[in-house]
């Protein structure tokens, strides 16, 4: 099974330490990082993100700070703006060894979908100021730059779209 598989049919149940941990296995399968056990498990060694100036959270520190964001989550309202948030925490936290974004991403997927949000989907028009908002929000705590960067995301996600879906339409007419 892949993890967009999983994504789907794991809508609907709570996100947990276990599902995230679930995530991180599928992402890493077959892969180096399966091989040396650091799949579908908490970072073991610290790490960092290159060029970056977050302090992200030591191996210690993982389990108790991502129980602190799921509690945290389970009270949100669980709209756009604690989606956002959420995001920034979870990549702050830093939980694994590799594959942190993919895993947030997928997060998010999951909560755009339980909370009949439009889809974010980061790509190369957006990546640069994605990472500078997501930057900002983790060293100030002001997420309203990253909330914009991820409308764009949004509304350009929603543009390609409807442009393939046009194009289908003339492909079948």
């Amino acid at each position: 099974m892949n993890l967009f598989d999983f994504v789907v049919d794991t809508l609907g149940e709570p996100l947990t330490k276990t599902l995230i941990l679930e995530f991180h296995m599928i992402l890493k399968k077959n892969s180096l990082d399966a091989e040396r056990g650091f799949s579908g498990s908490w970072k073991k060694i610290p790490n960092m993100i290159t060029g970056s100036p977050v302090q992200l959270a030591q191996p210690w520190e993982v389990d108790i700070k991502i129980a602190d964001l799921l509690t945290w989550w389970k009270e949100s309202k669980k709209e756009f703006e604690d989606i956002v948030k959420f995001h920034s925490e979870f990549e702050k936290i830093h939980p694994f060894q590799d594959g942190n974004g993919r895993v947030g991403r997928f997060i998010m997927l999951k909560q755009c979908i339980e909370s009949n949000e439009s889809l974010i989907a980061i790509d190369e028009k957006y990546n640069t100021e994605y990472k500078k908002s997501l930057l900002e929000s983790q060293m100030n705590g002001n997420y309203e730059n990253l909330e914009n960067v991820l409308r764009k995301c949004q509304n350009f996600l929603e543009e390609k779209n409807e442009l393939l879906s046009n194009t289908l339409r003339c492909l079948v007419d």
